[in-house]
Parts: structure tokens; sequence; C-alpha cells
């Protein structure tokens, strides 16, 4: 059967069986690719490109080799992935972890699939002893970011190797052992204890795993293993994992697109295939769809935009002349120096340093138009003075204590200190000054998840992400 052929009947099937992933095959453009790295590593992939259009290259070998329902399976996968958002929120993530999240959710639990051609008696699914499954003691219902963090939990509480520092798990003797997710391990004629890795192939001369698609779709960089744990420097080993990432999640780099717009392109394409597919949506994308219409704002524009708000960046001054009307005597208006900024920051510990990095780095930006004064404060005074431009360099902060955020507002108040605008940034968990007193523009920027601290009642809150 021709590759392309092929493909256009895996996506006829997915139409007739499971219309909503067909619809959004419709929206899609479909590029036969060369890929990169090394050919064992080159698969399929999806991305979102030239102001919104939707692609998934494929590298023709890797469907020629597939049969049909394989095909329609990996297709299927693919659609996930970008339903879900998988493809917008790598940032700074560990990528193999990121990697081995992102298809466990797809592919759901062994007994349960997400993806497959499913017939009467069972479901075919592609590469089934190699896909990675949602581990039996994971919840079902749980995102990407979840199995992040339970996996990053495992590593950190993990004994390190003495000599390379990789995280060592204690190994099981079934034969299943700690699956290293992508088939890297040694078969069990090369370990009689039945210490497996996860399925995988020997290893080369070099010591390099053959397997496909290198270790969490790392792009097949080949590297020596630890002499003392047997593990790939930066790779993982996490328990109850294996099988390995069936697609190339490199290609998520490619998209050109910021977060928002791929977000509003991802929603358009799925309503639209929702009200073609009369409403026939997968039971286990349904939170994923609601995601979708739910606007996100960063926390960077959120601040701002809130701060060009309150400040205007625009001042009367008799030094330039009123362009409306340029008569002796009149002010104009100038754009410099336009505002007052008071930047109160809470430096009672429980701001990290790296959100403390952040928030400075943005506060950095606003001196271009505006004077800005910070307030360091925990339970008690630490220090009032003028932030210039590359203070961020050399600013220490002070305190480290306890928490109470009423009170450098308090304190602004009596001494006649208000602004323009007053920004707090705190981790939430302080009281809030009495409605009544706030009389004034104020912006607070919350480190905590909004979930966990809403903020106070009066003017306006933001809620910083790291990383973001």
């Amino acid at each position: 059967m021709d590759i392309s052929d092929k493909l256009m009947r895996a996506r006829c099937r997915l139409m007739s069986k499971q219309p909503f992933y067909g619809h959004i095959c419709i929206g899609m453009e479909w590029i036969k690719s060369e890929m990169s790295g090394p050919v064992e590593c080159r698969t399929m992939g999806v991305r979102i490109v030239n102001g919104g259009r939707v692609q998934c290259l494929y590298y023709p070998d890797f469907v020629e080799k597939m049969t049909l329902e394989e095909t329609y399976g990996v297709v299927q996968h693919e659609i996930e992935h970008l339903v879900r958002l998988h493809t917008l929120r790598v940032g700074s993530r560990n990528h193999q972890l990121w990697n081995i999240a992102c298809d466990a959710v797809v592919n759901g639990k062994r007994s349960k699939p997400r993806i497959g051609y499913e017939e009467p008696t069972e479901t075919k699914l592609p590469f089934k002893n190699d896909l990675i499954f949602i581990p039996d003691d994971w919840p079902e219902e749980g995102s990407a970011d979840q199995f992040y963090a339970l996996m990053l939990k495992q590593v950190d509480a993990a004994k390190k190797c003495k000599a390379c520092g990789m995280p060592i798990f204690e190994k099981k003797g079934d034969g299943g052992g700690s699956g290293n997710s992508e088939g890297e391990g040694q078969d069990e004629k090369e370990d009689p204890k039945g210490n497996g890795k996860g399925k995988g192939k020997k290893e080369s001369k070099e010591g390099d795993s053959e397997d496909q698609n290198g270790q969490g779709g790392s792009g097949g960089q080949q590297k020596k293993k630890c002499s003392c744990c047997g593990q790939k420097k930066g790779e993982y080993q996490i328990p109850g994992i294996t099988g390995r990432v069936i697609d190339d999640h490199s290609i998520w780099n490619d998209s050109d697109v910021s977060a928002d717009e791929a977000r509003q392109v991802v929603k358009e394409l799925v309503q639209q295939a929702i009200a073609q597919s009369r409403g026939n949506v997968p039971g286990h994308l349904q939170e994923a769809i609601k995601a979708l219409t739910v606007p996100k704002v960063r926390w960077r524009e959120a601040l701002r935009g809130y701060v060009g708000r309150y400040t205007g960046n625009r001042r009367k001054t008799y030094a330039r002349a009123n362009r409306r009307n340029p008569n002796f005597g009149l002010a104009g208006f100038s754009h410099r120096a336009a505002a007052k900024v008071n930047v109160i920051v809470d430096t009672s510990g429980s701001v990290s340093h790296e959100q403390l990095v952040q928030f400075m780095t943005e506060i950095e930006s606003m001196c271009t138009n505006n004077q800005v004064y910070v307030l360091q404060w925990d339970h008690d005074f630490q220090g009032f003075n003028r932030y210039r431009r590359g203070d961020w360099k050399k600013w220490k902060f002070n305190g480290r204590g306890g928490t109470d955020m009423r009170m450098p507002v308090q304190w602004l108040m009596q001494n006649k200190l208000i602004a323009n605008v007053q920004i707090l940034l705190t981790d939430g968990y302080t009281p809030w000054n009495d409605e009544s007193e706030i009389t004034f523009p104020m912006v607070t920027v919350i480190t905590s998840a909004k979930d966990q601290v809403p903020g106070p009642s009066y003017g306006k809150t933001v809620h910083i992400n790291v990383g973001e």
C-alpha cells in the first residue's frame, strides 16, 4: 500500500469509527518529511506554524513499516497531544520526564487504553508492547503536569549514584523492573536475575541503545552509560514505567506562534470537530476541551496592563508647549517619568529566589517610564529605596522572618508615600488589609496557586507561574 494512501485510509477509518478525530484530521496538513536526527528516531510529530497552520510531519519509512491499524492509532495519538496542548508547555521542564508524562496521559492505562483500533473483541494498539501507559498506582484522570510532578518527586527522593549523581531506584526481581520508559534496557538473556529495565534491544558495541526514538524523545542522542548505575547521564529509569515514546516530540519546539495563538487555533479546530461530529467527543478528553475555553492570562502581561492603566505614562509640565493650544502659560504634557510606583516585597522567606528574580526582572522594565521604589517587609520594616535599572544585580533582600503584609501598606499611608500604583509581591499566606482602607490603585502579585490563595477582595490580583 502506498504511504500517502495508508495515511488517507487511516484518517478515513477515524472519520467512520471516531468522527471527532476524523474531523480534526481534515483541519491538519500532512507533510512527508525526512525529519532530523538518527534514522531510528524519525517517526511522526505535530506542530503549529505560520500563523496557525496545524501540521503533522511523518517520516515515510516509519509509516511504511506500520500496519493500517497501527497508523490509525499513531494518528490518534498525535491528535490527543494537540488537543491537550502538550506542545505548548514544555518550557524549562526536563524533556524526558515531560515526554513520558504526556505519552502516559495520551495512551491511558494498559487495561483501558485511550487510543487504538477498536474491534469487537479487542483494541489493536500501535506498538502494544512498547507503549508508555499510566502506572496502576497513578490516578487514571491525572494530567501530564501531575504525572510530571510525581516523577520529579520520585527522582528527588531516590538515592543518587556516587559516580554520576543520577537517581537509582530499587529494582524488582519479577522481570518488570524499573523500566526506563524508552526500551533502553538489556534483554533477559543478558540479565539472568530478571532485573529487566523495560523492553529493549541489546546494547551496541559502544554501549549505546539501538532502540527507536532515543530516551524520552531526546532526538536519539547516544550517551555512554555510567558503569556504576547503568543509566545514561541525564536520563532516568522511573519505577513502573516501561515502553518508549512512539512519536517525535522534538517537533513541538518548531512551533513559531505564541502559546495564546496556538491555544486559540486548537480551540477553533476542536469546536469545528465537535459541531461536525454532532458532539461525539471521547469522554477522557472532556476536561482537556473544557480547559481550551478558559482564557489564560499570563502574569507578566496582566501586570504590565494594570500598571499601565493606573500610571497612564502622562503628566502635565510647563517645560513643554501645549500642542492643542500653544498660548503662553498653558502646560503641555510629558511622557517621561510619568508616574511613581511602590513595590512592596514580602521578604519572609516564603517567596523563592527564582520567583524574586522573575518579579524583579519585570520591575526592571517598569523603570523606563516610571520612578520605582521598593519597600521590603516581613513582620517589620526592612528598607525603602529607589530602584534604578540594573539594581537587580546588586540588590539584597533583608528579613526572611514572619509575614504580615497589612503593615507595609499602612506604613506607606502613615508616611504619605502612596504612589500612583502600589504593587505587592507575596506568597499570599498573610492577613489582608480591610477593603475600606484601600482607596488607591493596588496590584497584588501572589506566588501561590490561585486555588490555594485567591487573593484580597480589593484591587487587582495576579498569580505568578514560575518559568512562564
